[in-house]
């Protein structure tokens, strides 16, 4: 008799990796999240929805969502078909340390990956998150969404701006 087929640990922690992300932004009651776990969809795993200080609908984007390791020193090892995904669709890294509740996000488009030497690496690249440049369930969330125009959004105000899909 075959044994029948069950849940990976990696399935498990893309759960919680999922989950953290989800929990942490509908906390700040400004981003909605559309996340998959344990899905087989590459280079995306869902997108986010931002809304103004009135629930307005101000701009969209796709996710992929990485678990850091635990000793991460901010780096993650990124497969390099993420980065080419990213030249046809804009996209949030969301790096997730799951030890410390924190979201560390980086944003790729077209512009951003033509910056990459990708010369000796042909299935992944190291990257480097900002430590400064993360969110979590205490840290404000500030976002700047748009394309021709945009809108900067943090918990308690709703100025605009003129910027490319960012996030701060």
């Amino acid at each position: 008799m075959k044994q029948i087929p069950s849940h990976s640990q990696n399935d498990f922690t893309d759960k919680e990796s999922v989950s953290l992300i989800e929990n942490t932004l509908a906390h700040h009651k400004r981003v909605m999240s559309k996340l998959y776990s344990s899905d087989k969809w590459p280079n995306i795993d869902g997108h986010i929805e931002v809304q103004d200080v009135n629930n307005i609908l101000v701009g969209r984007s796709y996710v992929q969502v990485k678990t850091l390791p635990v000793n991460h020193n901010l780096k993650f090892a990124c497969p390099v078909s993420f980065f080419s995904s990213c030249e046809l669709e804009p996209c949030f890294l969301f790096g997730v340390d799951n030890q410390n509740g924190r979201v560390y996000w980086l944003y790729f488009d077209a512009h951003v990956i033509k910056e990459i030497d990708f010369e000796d690496n042909t299935s992944t690249k190291t990257i480097e998150f900002n430590e400064s440049q993360y969110f979590d369930k205490n840290k404000q969330i500030m976002l700047r969404l748009g394309k021709k125009s945009s809108r900067t959004i943090n918990k308690n105000s709703n100025t605009t701006t003129s910027s490319r899909l960012h996030m701060s």
